[in-house]
């Protein structure tokens, strides 16, 4: 399933959740840079939960640079967990994050 965020037309944002195992999500979300911190992910990550509630999800998971402290905060905000799992990435560790439904 895929939530988009536009302004007028232009696409400012957008979340894809995939099933990844059963009754569990895994999302990317990307918003433009002139949009970061208006809410526009925290917009899309409520619409995406409110979607996978109701259709039985019970975990949504998630990878974010190890580095990139606005993301991880932001996810932290939103209730996401660091599970402890790391793999390696093009700018550092990627880590994986978890929300339980």
């Amino acid at each position: 399933m895929t939530f988009v965020a536009d302004d007028g037309g232009e696409l400012v944002g957008e979340l894809l959740a995939v099933p990844s195992a059963p009754g569990v999500l895994g999302i990317g979300v990307s918003v433009a840079e002139g949009w970061r911190r208006s809410g526009v992910a925290t917009a899309l990550f409520a619409a995406a939960e409110k979607w996978a509630r109701e259709v039985g999800v019970l975990e949504l998971r998630l990878e974010v640079q190890e580095v990139n402290e606005p993301a991880r905060a932001l996810y932290e905000k939103l209730g996401f967990v660091d599970t402890g799992r790391r793999r390696p990435g093009e700018k550092g560790p990627v880590l994986t994050m978890a929300k339980s439904l």
